[in-house]
């Protein structure tokens, strides 16, 4: 599982999970404290195949991190 950081220099910023493949894609909601697909081919399609460029690779501590801090 790869995990990013999805406009990492922007208060908009948010982590997104997932593998090479379309269906495993997740977004992190920080409201409910919860992983959700309901965006998978979106961010799979961005991340994986699209040229957008606003994201990082981060590690799964990093995450964790990011997600306790919120």
């Amino acid at each position: 599982m790869q995990y990013y950081l999805v406009f990492p220099d922007s208060e908009k910023r948010m982590i997104v999970r997932g593998n090479d493949d379309f269906l495993s894609f997740e977004q992190y909601d920080h409201k409910s404290g919860m992983w959700s697909s309901k965006n998978n081919f979106y961010w799979a399609d961005k991340i994986l195949v699209s040229d957008f460029v606003d994201f990082e690779e981060i590690s799964e501590a990093q995450a964790k991190e990011l997600i306790s801090v919120n």
